[in-house]
């Protein structure tokens, strides 16, 4: 940014060019800011003499995002000239984000209904296979950043696979999220009159089978077993899953792929599907709830295969709020969106304390048939015990080499 007034370019380029390098420094910074709070903001060259740059508050971390993304937006075009490209719609998602951790809801309305307004994007018509390398670029994507295989690949799809197909099980689904996907009658688990806990997988939101293997799952040529004396089940080796499910997302078919631990599929960072919850739970936190706010859940839901919201059920803007919050959980989990929904809404303490579990762990699958029973509905896989403090983990500890580095000017955060 520096140096491209010396670039023998047109103005037009050069103006592109710099729009897409401001969205991508501002990117870098929602991580910064959402992860760490106060960071150092650094807006051009240094030194090494001036390299020990003390933290500046999180509110001008978020001012300068918000204009950055703002100017950027305007200059950058709706259409990117070619693959991997920053354009408008990626730099007003980023500003919607940045937004939304602030909880400025009138200008997250505003920012998603540009995106919408722009007329480019759509839901892709299987959530299944959204992810998948065939389907990359589809119209749903807002932006992702590019992967060649072999080139430039990565290993993040081996190391959620299943022990029994050599995978690490290092990213694992838990019972809490299962539980929210919904029934296929639109109704929570607690209250649909088709779920049977007997047969929990049965009857559920499709988003639940497309996005995790659980105990009776065809996956991979065969039935997913962690419940008898198998290589998946949690105590059968480090790399079985500790809560008796593996992601499914992202690799619907591990056989497709030559090498699971190079692979060159994009991962997404923003799709379509987040900008419409978004405008909704705007709308929802303003209380200015209209036929918008459930057509943009619906086209979600829909997508996924769930019948419409009935608005009976949902008569306040507490029952809503918690409707697009139980969306924004199902559509986007495995999608690195979880931590910073919870520490925006607050609720991080209440949802992140506390013993964590898996699936039931007393049964059997069927080998032939993939039919599991379950011989008790109580016992489940124990992963962990968690603590979230307040006023302290909603943000990480400062690297240590990072305040070595900077000769203890940056200081370490609240409570670490």
């Amino acid at each position: 940014m520096e140096n491209i007034d010396s670039a023998p370019i047109s103005q037009e380029l050069k103006k592109r060019l710099i729009g897409e390098v401001r969205t991508i420094r501002a990117y870098r910074y929602i991580d910064l800011v959402t992860l760490f709070g106060d960071v150092p903001l650094i807006k051009n060259t240094l030194t090494i003499a001036e390299s020990q740059v003390p933290k500046s508050p999180k509110e001008e971390i978020y001012q300068f995002l918000e204009e950055e993304l703002t100017a950027a937006a305007a200059d950058l075009p709706s259409v990117a000239p070619e693959k991997g490209r920053m354009t408008k719609g990626a730099a007003l998602g980023f500003l919607a984000r940045v937004y939304a951790f602030q909880n400025k809801h009138q200008e997250v309305a505003k920012t998603t209904q540009e995106i919408i307004d722009l007329g480019l994007y759509e839901l892709f018509n299987d959530y299944a296979s959204l992810f998948e390398h065939e389907n990359e670029g589809n119209a749903e994507v807002i932006s992702d950043i590019q992967y060649i295989q072999n080139d430039f690949g990565y290993t993040s799809l081996g190391i959620m696979l299943p022990n029994s197909i050599g995978g690490w099980s290092s990213i694992v689904p838990l019972q809490s999220l299962v539980d929210s996907y919904e029934a296929m009658d639109g109704r929570p688990i607690s209250e649909s009159s088709v779920y049977d806990e007997q047969q929990p997988y049965l009857n559920r939101d499709p988003r639940l089978s497309a996005t995790i293997v659980y105990p009776g799952a065809s996956y991979n040529g065969k039935y997913f077993d962690p419940l008898g004396d198998t290589n998946d089940h949690p105590t059968s080796a480090d790399n079985a899953s500790n809560s008796g499910y593996n992601y499914r997302k992202y690799i619907q078919n591990p056989s497709s792929y030559s090498n699971v631990w190079n692979v060159g599929v994009n991962i997404i960072v923003q799709r379509y599907a987040e900008i419409l919850l978004l405008n909704a739970e705007a709308k929802i936190e303003l209380n200015t709830i209209d036929n918008s706010v459930f057509e943009n859940i619906n086209l979600v839901r829909q997508r996924a295969g769930l019948p419409k919201v009935d608005a009976t059920q949902y008569p306040s803007q507490n029952t809503l709020r918690e409707l697009v919050r139980r969306e924004l959980r199902v559509e986007l989990a495995g999608e690195g969106r979880r931590r910073f929904d919870i520490v925006r809404w607050g609720i991080a303490e209440q949802v992140m304390n506390g013993p964590v579990y898996g699936s039931l762990s007393k049964g059997s699958v069927d080998p032939a048939t993939g039919e599991v029973t379950f011989t008790n509905l109580t016992e489940r896989f124990f992963v962990e015990n968690r603590t979230f403090v307040k006023g302290k983990n909603e943000y990480w500890p400062i690297p240590q080499t990072a305040i070595d580095a900077s000769k203890g000017v940056l200081i370490q955060n609240s409570g670490y």
